[in-house]
């Protein structure tokens, strides 16, 4: 399954943890306890790819990335080194067995910065288009 595929993957890349460590959540982040930065994932949409022959295995997955940070700038770097994992992702597989064709980034944007626990936080979110099998 790719969100856990990728949820695997993400803790393997050092330059992701080195900045967030084992903050990366599915869907919601416990908002309390957990220190920034950090990053949530959501599918956005997936999309199964059919032929003339029925179902091909083949699904185009739209994934979003929210950073959470203190800073812009730690917005911004976990962004990039998300972004430096998973583009251009071709016929990789991940841990889980779900193998990714291909990866494209489709959108990066900055939100307003919003209230957090101790202050306002800030977020930056990054889009992904993955080509993987089912």
């Amino acid at each position: 399954m790719l969100e856990t595929g990728l949820f695997q993957f993400l803790a393997t890349q050092p330059n992701i943890n080195s900045l967030i460590a084992d903050r990366v959540f599915f869907v919601k982040m416990p908002v309390k306890e957990t220190p920034l930065p950090a990053v949530v994932f959501t599918v956005i949409s997936t999309r199964r790819v059919w032929s003339a022959n029925g179902p091909s295995g083949l699904r185009f997955s739209y994934l979003q990335f929210d950073t959470y940070a203190e800073t812009f700038t730690e917005s911004r770097d976990v962004t990039a080194a998300l972004r430096l994992a998973l583009e251009n992702m071709i016929n990789v597989t991940l841990p889980d067995g779900t193998r990714v064709q291909g990866s494209v980034v489709t959108n990066e944007m900055d939100f307003h910065y919003e209230p957090g626990t101790s202050g306002y936080i800030f977020r930056r979110c990054l889009e992904i288009e993955f080509q993987h099998d089912e």
